[in-house]
């Protein structure tokens, strides 16, 4: 059996996830954007449909989450960071939430000077 079979045989193949790029809202390009990290606030939360909208300054957009428990960990008012797929449609985009992670104490004039700095 030639080497090359023998190391592969067993493995299971992984697709590769996209990266996930550093965005506001307003300059999410739903053609171009696969996988986007965006920092906003929760501003509001529906707990029945799993979705909540988050607003960065920039713009707000709509997550859908996956599960209750990622849902009832938000509150209003509190910094996250979403990562997730973003879905497009005629009149905009949602994102559908993969990971949510809590950045409260985020030195928000810090981060909007990065994002100044990265042209992003």
């Amino acid at each position: 059996m030639p080497e090359e079979s023998k190391k592969d045989e067993g493995v299971a193949e992984f697709k590769k996830r996209a990266v996930a790029k550093i965005r506001t809202i307003k300059s999410v390009n739903k053609e171009e954007d696969v996988r986007v990290s965006l920092i906003g606030s929760v501003v509001d939360i529906d707990d029945k449909s799993l979705f909540f909208t988050l607003d960065d300054g920039t713009n707000k957009v709509s997550v859908l989450l996956n599960n209750d428990s990622q849902i009832k960990a938000l509150k209003l008012g509190q910094i996250v960071r979403v990562i997730g797929i973003v879905m497009g449609f005629d009149n905009g985009f949602e994102l559908r939430g993969e990971i949510i992670q809590d950045f409260t104490g985020l030195n928000a004039e810090y981060y909007n000077k990065f994002l100044e700095l990265a042209k992003i």
